[in-house]
């Protein structure tokens, strides 16, 4: 049982630190594989208990319960370090690409729109300044996030928003809002001049 506890608080470990990759991915299904995992998690604790009732045993099987408890809570806090980290591991992948890019573009911009080089899909908007988007996976119709490279530094004007809607236009230009023709409604430094923002 105990090889059955490892791997199972290992699985869970990996979800958690992927659940933005697999909401990325499945979208609506992304709880699928949390919740097989979770209930494959209550049976472990269940037979942990019950066999914690053999007094030869005990020990042993209440430190696997206490470590599938242990496991149950500690998936939201673990999954919310996978969220924080997921964009900057992707974007530190990418970031040289990303470089190659905006190099090109500022030497002979585009027409504004989107894009492709490679695998990887952008959006310009010529300014000036020169803006690029670089769209990440998991948008769906006109939600979407990604890394947006801005020498302004201007998109940080979105994390003005409080989440009031009515309010909204008075918190953020109108100007941020609307870059790369969506509704910016949230941007953190990646490394300055890039940025993550999410759009809706």
């Amino acid at each position: 049982m105990r090889a059955g506890v490892v791997a199972w608080l290992g699985i869970g470990l990996a979800l958690a630190l992927l659940a933005q990759v697999l909401l990325e991915t499945l979208w609506i299904l992304a709880g699928v594989p949390v919740f097989v995992w979770a209930i494959f998690g209550l049976i472990l604790l269940g037979l942990a208990l019950w066999r914690a009732r053999q007094v030869e045993q005990r020990r042993n099987h209440l430190r696997l319960g206490i470590a599938v408890l242990l496991g149950l809570l500690l998936f939201l806090p673990a999954a919310r370090i996978g969220r924080f980290f997921t964009p900057k591991i992707r974007f530190v992948v990418q970031h040289a690409a990303y470089d190659a890019i905006v190099a090109r573009e500022s030497a002979v911009p585009s027409t504004e729109g989107f894009h492709d080089s490679g695998a990887i899909r952008y959006v310009v908007d010529l300014g000036p300044p020169l803006r690029i988007a670089f769209i990440w996976p998991g948008g769906l119709i006109d939600n979407w996030c990604g890394a947006i490279y801005d020498p302004s530094g201007v998109v940080m004007r979105s994390s003005d928003f409080d989440g009031e809607w009515a309010t909204w236009h008075d918190q953020v230009p109108t100007s941020v809002i609307e870059l790369f023709g969506g509704d910016l409604v949230h941007c953190e430094e990646l490394a300055a001049p890039y940025y993550h923002c999410c759009f809706t």
